[in-house]
């Protein structure tokens, strides 16, 4: 009996801890190009939304560009069948973490955070990752990146460690795979 009290104890400390929440809203948010090298690496460039100044309100400041990507796969005409997965689940991405992404706490008081000086990732981010080319069709076939891109998120520190993001789905972008 001990034993059930600890795993559901737990198990509701675990989820709290990881709380996720985010707003199916794609505005402003695109692949905007993925690129095959020689060297066995994918390059991919992600556009996000401009940084929004919300002076008086929770949250205070919105940050630009992509901040959180997940779920980045490949594939060719279902994605229910993967050719390749670079990873799962969720990634802070383009310079952001929990440390210095946006907190709604230190917007309560406009005072706390000046938003002209809060960290700023890049509106196009490109991101490089190895992939093993023995998984993809012969070159000249075209392929599908399923990526799920979150931005203008915020780390609440006072509610366990919750991440809201205003914006966020997934976004596919066919490429042709001409692997050099």
């Amino acid at each position: 009996m001990k034993c059930i009290v600890f795993i559901i104890v737990f198990l509701n400390t675990f989820s709290n801890t990881f709380a996720w929440g985010f707003n199916y809203d794609c505005t402003d948010i695109s692949i905007l190009d993925t690129t095959f090298t020689s060297n066995n690496q994918i390059s991919v460039t992600v556009h996000g939304p401009q940084r929004v100044s919300n002076p008086g309100h929770v949250p205070c400041c919105l940050q630009q560009g992509p901040m959180i990507i997940g779920n980045y796969i490949f594939y060719k005409s279902d994605p229910e069948y993967p050719i390749a997965t670079i990873w799962e689940g969720r990634k802070w991405v383009n310079g952001y973490s929990e440390d210095n992404s946006v907190d709604p706490n230190d917007c309560i008081y406009e005072s706390q955070t000046v938003c002209d000086e809060v960290y700023e990732g890049a509106i196009n981010y490109t991101r490089v990752d190895n992939f093993d080319p023995s998984l993809f069709p012969d070159p000249g076939h075209f392929v599908t990146l399923s990526m799920d891109i979150y931005a203008h998120c915020e780390f609440d520190s006072s509610y366990k460690g919750r991440t809201f993001c205003y914006q966020g789905c997934t976004i596919n972008h066919t490429a042709d795979y001409s692997y050099p």
